[in-house]
């Protein structure tokens, strides 16, 4: 029966021993595998922690890219992967793409504002839009704020030249009336001067058409007064009715001594003069038309069109202009707002 016993105590002894190296084993494995699984959770997290940072970097290229092409599929593009960060990380790019937009709008908002101006001409909207154009005050707005300001001084200036062009134009318009009435009024005194040069040729055409009873009396008084016996005396001094005897007539004692017989010699017939003389009727002058008022040549078309060709396709701008400078700065502005790209020009209607 001891032996027995001993037997049992040996093998207790053989199966704490067993146990206590089942024990040992079993805890190294456990220690084992929680160190595995700790490595596996820290790479994880490292891995998460990479994906986030490249996701960050992501949003960061995306903003960039979307301020740079102001496209606006770059623009959803960056606001879809802000949503993908941890809301506290989305404030800082969603600020940046929210003062895009109202950068974008600004210029939006100066470019309508310049158009309005340019098709009006008033001092009201060139005002407007130049007060837009100061707004414009961020560095990211530089380029933009020179092209358009030089969009506007270039309708200053064209409004500036076409004034002067319309003071010089009414000026010489002016003159030119002042010049036509003039000639008008030469005209009409050169009318008038020939009018009475020949008002007096007339009257006395009439004058002369309406005496000529006048004239056949005194004809026929001049004719009575030439058959009357001239009493005047003659020029030897002798008395009317006296004879003057032929000394070569034998009859009247000329050359003889014995005739007494004396032949009287009648005197001689006086030519009538007609009173008064009459005068040929005069020829009178015609009355000279004045030359009719010359008719202004049409005023030809002076409106212009702007135009750009980005290589492919010509572009017109909207709307008509009175002067090629203000096409041409519409022209311009196109051109300058699709990246200025091809060439610009205006063209006459």
């Amino acid at each position: 029966m001891e032996k027995k016993s001993k037997m049992s105590g040996k093998k207790k002894l053989l199966v704490v021993g067993a146990a206590l190296v089942v024990i040992g084993g079993g805890a190294g494995l456990v220690v084992h595998n929680q160190k595995v699984q700790a490595e596996k959770i820290e790479l994880a997290e490292k891995k998460e922690k990479a994906d986030y940072k490249k996701l960050s970097l992501q949003v960061d290229d995306s903003v960039k890219k979307a301020y740079d092409t102001r496209n606006a599929k770059d623009i959803e593009m960056a606001e879809t992967i802000i949503k993908k960060l941890k809301e506290q990380d989305q404030k800082d790019p969603k600020a940046k793409m929210t003062k895009l937009h109202s950068f974008l709008d600004l210029i939006k908002k100066t470019d309508q504002l310049l158009a309005t101006a340019e098709k009006s001409k008033k001092d009201s909207d060139i005002k407007a839009a130049q007060k837009s154009i100061d707004s414009e005050k961020d560095a990211y707005l530089a380029k933009d704020k020179k092209a358009q300001q030089t969009r506007l001084d270039k309708l200053k200036k064209s409004i500036e030249e076409q004034k002067k062009k319309e003071a010089e134009n009414k000026k010489k318009a002016a003159e030119d009336k002042a010049k036509q009435e003039a000639d008008l009024k030469r005209e009409a005194s050169t009318t008038d001067s020939k009018t009475a040069a020949v008002t007096p040729e007339k009257t006395n055409k009439e004058a002369t058409n309406a005496t000529p009873a006048a004239e056949a009396v005194n004809q026929e008084a001049g004719a009575e007064s030439a058959q009357v016996p001239d009493s005047q005396p003659s020029p030897n001094n002798q008395a009317a009715g006296s004879v003057i005897p032929d000394y070569s007539n034998p009859n009247t004692g000329g050359g003889s001594t014995g005739g007494n017989t004396v032949q009287p010699t009648p005197s001689p017939t006086p030519t009538p003069t007609p009173n008064p003389t009459p005068t040929p009727n005069p020829t009178p002058t015609p009355t000279p038309t004045p030359d009719p008022e010359p008719t202004p040549d049409p005023v030809p078309s002076q409106k212009w069109i702007g135009w750009w060709n980005d290589g492919t396709q010509l572009h017109q701008t909207g709307g008509t202009y009175n002067t090629q400078a203000e096409a041409l700065a519409a022209a311009e502005a196109l051109y300058d707002a699709n990246g200025m790209v091809g060439t610009y020009g205006a063209s006459q209607l």
